[in-house]
């Protein structure tokens, strides 16, 4: 048997298991999904059938999102225990042993365990697509229906079309693309598992504090707050969180024969711009995994992060990212800063310039650890 070929067999044996996993969250999702939509305020009891109240605008994409959005974290955690298994055996000793004994360079399993765990993601992905069409194509026709009660249906219906989910549903996947080679490429820079995972979720929100600390400092230098979103561009630093799938619901009161209608448009960001910062983040991750996942000398796989450079690069972001987030949490929201005759954010700010060197200095130390 061909030795590549012999090696996926290998791989789709040990990721069946989490293909189930995958596809038992997926519907799992749908479930939710069917029942946010067709149940609670969705239902009136005195008709039986859709709150009429409740029906006009874009109905089934503010679920969507809505469901997406609350349950996107969640994904996100997910997805990093998929993969801690995935790679688990890749740093376990006795096991590396074995499979440096096979005629596999280890390059070549890496990037074929990778393949295969793409795979697996793509095709629940799939899964989730298939039963979110079916979900909205189950509805869909009621809300039409009733959108087109009121002049101004044109518009609503334009707001509610199948390319809307699929535009949804298309960067949600780059997305999980995105984090997917995020979380493979820091299983090339560190030797254990779950730290590497835990490292690539902690990247992944990196930028979330990094929009936040930035703010901080405009709104202590000038005294004035930054312009929302920042340009347009703020929701990016959060695309791992949600925040770019859309601007999310906007509720419009609609005057028709003496009655006022509440209307519900979907306002979303312009796709180039998740597409781009995603396809980014995807041709780096992919550069730094073809760079690192080579073979290393086996006296290095003793260290956590045996790479200086790499190492240099999370110990300076764990600090910054852990220093911010003590400023923003002490003393601010524990003690009365009131007392303190001190302004808020200059609190912060001074919190934050001590302690990110010492949380530097700290995650230096811990990265270097022997783990064997």
């Amino acid at each position: 048997m061909n030795r590549r070929r012999a090696l996926v067999l290998y791989e789709i044996r040990k990721m069946k298991w989490l293909f189930l996993a995958g596809t038992f969250w997926v519907i799992l999702f749908l479930v939710m999904l069917s029942g946010d939509i067709t149940g609670g305020e969705f239902i009136s009891a005195s008709e039986g059938g859709i709150d009429s109240s409740e029906m006009y605008g874009s109905r089934f994409s503010y679920v969507l999102l809505n469901t997406l959005y609350n349950n996107h974290v969640i994904i996100l955690f997910f997805l990093a225990v998929l993969v801690a298994v995935q790679f688990w055996d890749l740093h376990r000793k006795k096991r590396e042993e074995y499979m440096s004994s096979l005629p596999f360079v280890k390059r070549e399993r890496f990037i074929i365990k990778s393949l295969v765990g793409l795979a697996v993601l793509f095709a629940d992905w799939l899964i989730l697509v298939a039963g979110t069409l079916i979900v909205r194509q189950n509805v869909i026709v009621q809300f039409q229906k009733r959108n087109l009660l009121v002049p101004f249906y044109k518009e609503l219906l334009a707001n509610e079309t199948v390319w809307h989910t699929l535009r949804t549903l298309g960067i949600l996947g780059l997305e999980l693309l995105a984090a997917y080679s995020i979380l493979v490429m820091l299983q090339t820079m560190v030797n254990q598992s779950a730290a590497a995972s835990a490292f690539g979720v902690g990247v992944m929100l990196a930028p979330v504090i990094f929009a936040y600390v930035v703010n901080q400092w405009y709104i202590c230098i000038t005294g004035k707050m930054l312009p929302y979103d920042m340009g347009g561009w703020e929701h990016l630093a959060r695309i791992f969180i949600g925040d770019s799938l859309a601007y999310y619901p906007v509720e419009r009161w609609e005057y028709t024969g003496n009655i006022y209608h509440p209307c519900h448009y979907v306002v979303y960001w312009p796709a180039w711009q998740a597409v781009l910062v995603l396809m980014a983040v995807i041709l780096v991750s992919l550069f730094v995994i073809w760079k690192l996942s080579r073979g290393r000398d086996a006296a290095e796989n003793n260290t956590l992060v045996a790479h200086k450079g790499v190492r240099v690069f999370l110990a300076v972001g764990i600090g910054l990212c852990t220093g911010a987030a003590f400023a923003r949490f002490f003393p601010i929201d524990l003690l009365p800063v009131e007392h303190m005759h001190m302004d808020p954010f200059a609190v912060f700010v001074l919190l934050e310039c001590i302690t990110s060197p010492i949380f530097v200095f700290v995650s230096w130390k811990i990265l270097k650890i022997s783990i064997r």
